[in-house]
């Protein structure tokens, strides 16, 4: 798949809360992330596709792990692909105020 028809699965996934299919079908089995958040629900705007990278824009309800503090924010997702696979995706938010 290219970069483009995987960050439009990953999205259908997220719309239709499949993620868990969407992790078997379009993630390395080495892929690495980095996140601190558990999310309780979310909106998203995307995908915004750029050569092996593409981010998704999230309206998150979301906890931080560490401390335990829950708040909604804006959220930006970034993955990169290698050979037809997701292999990492960072998350970037405003810090919690």
């Amino acid at each position: 798949m290219t970069t483009e028809e995987i960050a439009k699965r990953l999205c259908e996934h997220c719309r239709n809360h499949t993620e868990a299919e969407g992790l078997k079908e379009l993630y390395a089995e080495n892929a690495e992330s980095v996140e601190a958040m558990e999310v309780h629900s979310f909106d998203l705007e995307g995908p915004f596709v750029h050569d092996n990278q593409f981010t998704v824009v999230f309206d998150v309800d979301v906890t931080d792990k560490a401390s335990g503090q829950r708040w909604h924010s804006k959220e930006v997702g970034l993955y990169e692909v290698y050979e037809g696979k997701i292999v990492k995706e960072s998350f970037f938010m405003a810090p919690m105020s």
